[in-house]
Parts: structure tokens; sequence; C-alpha cells
């Protein structure tokens, strides 16, 4: 049996997220009702992204000009770049012209460059 630095098991990861969900139970049903909806609430919001979601690295440059776009517009830059790419989807952009020849990454041929 797997043991800690002071000796004592190891536990097992899957019985310790059961009893983490337990913990987390246990102290949501201890919250007062209206702060148990909040909490309820907040929780569909998170799951109702799932599959939405995105990360992208980007240059910080572009990030800034997306926020502000999104505030001169008074929306989320979420929208504003959503909207840029269903414009680039349509447009078939071509990409060949700003592909560069990777020399050693395994997992990727080639990297975009952005030429001004």
């Amino acid at each position: 049996m797997a043991t800690n630095e002071n000796g004592t098991p190891k536990a097992d990861p899957s019985v310790m997220a059961l009893l983490a969900k337990s913990k987390d139970r246990k102290a949501f049903q201890s919250l007062p009702t209206v702060e148990r909806a909040k909490v309820k609430k907040k929780r569909d919001r998170q799951t109702a992204r799932i599959g939405k979601r995105g990360a992208y690295d980007l240059e910080p440059e572009l990030i800034e000009a997306m926020k502000k776009i999104a505030e001169d517009e008074g929306t989320t830059a979420s929208q504003v770049v959503g909207i840029a790419l269903h414009m680039f989807l349509a447009k078939r952009v071509d990409l060949s012209i700003y592909k560069v020849k990777l020399e050693r990454n395994p997992r990727y041929e080639y990297e975009l460059v952005w030429k001004e």
C-alpha cells in the first residue's frame, strides 16, 4: 500500500473526489434558501456554457482591440470575436499565404504568421 511522507496511507483519488462532492453537497444544503437559489443559478449558467467556450493564445494587442470594439459597441468581447470569426469563415480566407514551415514541432507542420 502506498503511503505519504508521514507514513499514512494514500487515499485513492476517486475516493477523495467522492468525499469532496459529499462535503460540497452538505455545504450547499446548509445554505439559506435564497443563497442556495443563487448558487444553483450560477451552476446552471456554468453548465449551459459547456461546449461553448474556447481558449486561444492571441496577441495582447488583438485582445485589447476586441475589448475596445466591444466597449464602443456596448456588447461583450465574446460576441465581437464571434462575429469576426463568422465573417472570416464566410470569406473563405486563403491561409496558405500566412503559413511558415516549422522546423521542430512534433505536432504541427506550420504556424500562421500575420504579415502586415
